[in-house]
């Protein structure tokens, strides 16, 4: 019980301070200056993972794959499995002084619709949801740039921002009764592309590659139950 209001309390208390920070920035342009206390271009693997422990989150940096990218594997106090893929790194192998991240998860896509979909990609506080059709998941995640720096605080928040998109999907579908990666071949081409909804042109080619379709699958067949993202409300 003490480690759930543990967890809640640290990743409430997280978003809360940055939202603050935000606020008083956006106030008072004088206010920039005491946000750049902090200020970092490059982070860590070492870096990431303390950052999560802050908010009851285990990370395990996972064997390199030879593609330029470090890899931190993430789970939540509450079985949401996500994944950090950090880029543009000094070494790629052991998570040394990378330049940006790509923080991402995936569910299976059985069932959804293309309206559910863009729903999401409507609402959402900062992830973007991507259909894979060919391997029936769904690919959520967003991007974080440290150019120009930032501070742990802002790579906090915008984590716990994309954690709090994924538990209101996550919500979303507890009451699927039976979620499985092996769905009817005449529902496989059913999300070839979420634009297609609004009479866009498909973009097959736009998941960005940091977004491992590996690690995607294995976090998709992990969420497939009712797991949670961010803590239990009282």
């Amino acid at each position: 019980m003490n480690k759930s209001l543990n967890a809640k309390a640290a990743i409430s208390g997280l978003i809360c301070c940055a939202l603050a920070l935000q606020s008083a920035a956006a106030q008072d342009p004088s206010n920039r200056q005491l946000m750049s206390a902090g200020l970092k271009e490059q982070f860590n693997a070492a870096d990431i993972s303390s950052m999560m422990s802050e908010a009851a989150i285990q990370t395990q940096l996972a064997p390199y794959e030879g593609n330029d990218i470090a890899t931190v594997l993430a789970l939540t106090a509450g079985g949401g499995r996500f994944i950090i893929s950090m880029f543009n790194c000094d070494d790629a192998a052991t998570g040394e002084g990378c330049r940006g991240a790509a923080v991402f998860t995936a569910f299976s896509n059985a069932g959804l619709s293309f309206e559910e979909l863009n729903q999401f990609n409507s609402t959402a506080n900062v992830s973007k949801a991507f259909n894979v059709s060919a391997q029936n998941v769904v690919i959520f995640g967003t991007q974080i740039y440290f150019s120009g720096g930032i501070t742990r605080d802002n790579f906090k928040f915008l984590t716990g921002l994309f954690l709090s998109d994924m538990q209101k999907y996550a919500q979303s579908q507890v009451e699927s009764t039976s979620v499985s990666l092996k769905i009817e071949q005449d529902a496989q081409g059913k999300l070839d592309n979420v634009a297609q909804a609004s009479g866009e042109a498909a973009e097959p080619s736009s998941l960005p590659a940091e977004y491992s379709i590996s690690h995607a699958k294995s976090a998709a067949i992990a969420n497939t139950w009712n797991v949670r993202f961010t803590p239990a409300a009282d």
